[in-house]
């Protein structure tokens, strides 16, 4: 069954690969942000068990440049490996780390009061996967 293209500028969904990677794509965005999200609600928690408001805030900002740094000083051999490795491993293994950047968030939630140091490491960790996992396209 061969789609016409004015069909398929119609309904690109009826294209099951286009559908499967949109959702997938789309569901992995929503994941990122809300680890994003909880990872620097945490921060800002366990900060304000020792710390003001004010410097608490700006731990919140520094887990926000722990995890941009590395995602801006990996953007090439991101890219670099994006061309000389098959791109879905390199997503499927980008996958399988955030799902253990999950497990590290939810035993840190656990933790009554868990080491910033901690949380500032699975930040930055969060940021290498997410500079391969968001790599500049093909030409």
């Amino acid at each position: 069954m061969s789609i016409s293209p004015p069909e398929f500028h119609r309904n690109v969904f009826r294209y099951r690969p286009f559908a499967i990677l949109w959702t997938g794509r789309m569901l992995s965005t929503l994941a990122i942000m809300i680890q994003s999200v909880t990872l620097g609600w945490q921060v800002y928690m366990t900060a304000r068990l020792d710390h003001g408001v004010e410097e608490s805030s700006f731990l919140v900002g520094m887990i926000g440049l722990a995890q941009f740094l590395p995602m801006f000083a990996l953007a090439l051999p991101a890219g670099e490996a994006a061309d000389r490795y098959d791109r879905r491993k390199i997503m499927i293994f980008c996958g399988i780390l955030h799902t253990f950047i999950g497990v590290a968030m939810t035993l840190l939630a656990l933790d009554e009061k868990p080491h910033l140091t901690a949380l500032f490491l699975v930040a930055g960790l969060f940021g290498v996967v997410r500079a391969y996992m968001m790599p500049p396209p093909a030409r």
